[in-house]
């Protein structure tokens, strides 16, 4: 049934026009296949329609068990659920086991706990180009009667792996530039040199560039130095990330900031998520102006307050920089639209934000 607008399957939900036609299309597939892949960019509200799936799932009886990979995206749905009275499970390190029909599961702890839940009805994998992994591939396997729904902007992995072997069919959301155009996503400016940086000696590792090679090549004075003087002359005063080749450079170009008068700080993987979520208050309050980026904030977390994002990582793979720079295209309050400094060339590699696509 088509809700036009009003209401959704529970009370204060209500759907965007598109969010219903591709839960329309998502649902008409899955009585033709076992399982689904739903694209849609990011800023199309994949949290909004996991929870209705989720909310249609407990009304019916039904088991659904929702997948993530980050701590971070384990909490933001959690919250989401909560805030629609959807009572439900956590499985993840620390939580206590629930025979909910609902769950939020980390993969990694699920993968390893499979033997204490009942199959689920519904399988829904967030950020689900990572599904070629052999933890999902396991989940899966396990599970087969589950009917399967992946979600993901980027259809695509960076190793070349397939993703058919997962899904049988794949269902189109609305492109960015419709979300522009209709108000949902802020629309950008992109700065970029006619030709990148020569990265021609660096080898390849699992479909991207090797991290220490890169590094050598990138973290120089000069480099981040023009950095700098870009986001001041263009952007200063502007709530900035910068995506960092790895901890090391990230710290150089922190400290050049500080040099410049900017507040900065690194993000990486080896900070707890207290001292992330600090930061990520600090910097969505202005407190903080820029947050030197190690491959964390790429993939689902939700930041509107980010107004620039500037490119010292040069990138082979189209997933990385099309998440990337998603997380700066939701409008916030005050945000008149991205600033992208690409100053490696990977717009020469991989087009445009908002280039049409065919996935």
């Amino acid at each position: 049934v088509r809700l036009a607008g009003r209401p959704a399957a529970m009370s204060g939900l209500i759907l965007r026009p598109y969010q219903e036609s591709v839960i329309d299309d998502t649902r008409e597939a899955l009585r033709r296949h076992h399982s689904v892949l739903m694209q849609g960019p990011t800023g199309m509200g994949k949290t909004a329609i996991t929870v209705f799936m989720m909310g249609r799932a407990a009304a019916q009886g039904k088991r659904a068990y929702f997948l993530v990979h980050q701590n971070e995206l384990l909490s933001q749905t959690s919250k989401a659920l909560w805030r629609q009275q959807l009572e439900h499970g956590m499985i993840a390190s620390g939580k206590a086991r629930s025979t909910l029909p609902a769950q939020v599961a980390s993969v990694q702890t699920l993968v390893r706990r499979m033997d204490q839940y009942k199959e689920p009805d519904l399988l829904i994998i967030d950020e689900a180009h990572r599904a070629a992994a052999t933890t999902y591939k396991t989940i899966i396997e396990r599970w087969p009667n589950a009917r399967v729904i992946g979600l993901t902007a980027t259809p695509q992995r960076t190793d070349g792996k397939p993703l058919d072997v997962m899904f049988d069919t794949l269902v189109l959301g609305p492109t960015i530039r419709e979300l522009m155009d209709a108000g949902y996503l802020c629309d950008y400016e992109i700065y970029a040199p006619p030709i990148g940086i020569d990265v021609s000696t660096v080898k390849r590792k699992m479909g991207d560039f090797d991290s220490k090679e890169l590094e050598a090549v990138v973290d120089k004075k000069s480099i981040t130095g023009d950095a700098v003087a870009h986001y001041k002359t263009h952007a200063r005063g502007k709530r900035c990330v910068v995506m960092c080749v790895s901890i090391k450079h990230a710290e150089h170009v922190a400290e050049q900031y500080q040099a410049a008068g900017v507040s900065s700080g690194i993000i990486e993987g080896t900070m707890t998520g207290q001292q992330r979520d600090k930061m990520l208050a600090d910097f969505a309050a202005g407190r903080l102006m820029v947050i030197c980026n190690v491959k964390l904030l790429v993939e689902g977390v939700d930041i509107p307050a980010i107004e620039v994002v500037q490119w010292l990582r040069p990138t082979q793979s189209l997933v990385v920089w099309m998440q990337g720079n998603g997380r700066g295209l939701r409008p916030a309050d005050n945000k008149t639209g991205l600033i992208i400094f690409d100053h490696v060339g990977n717009c020469l590699r991989h087009g445009l934000p908002d280039d049409d696509r065919e996935w």
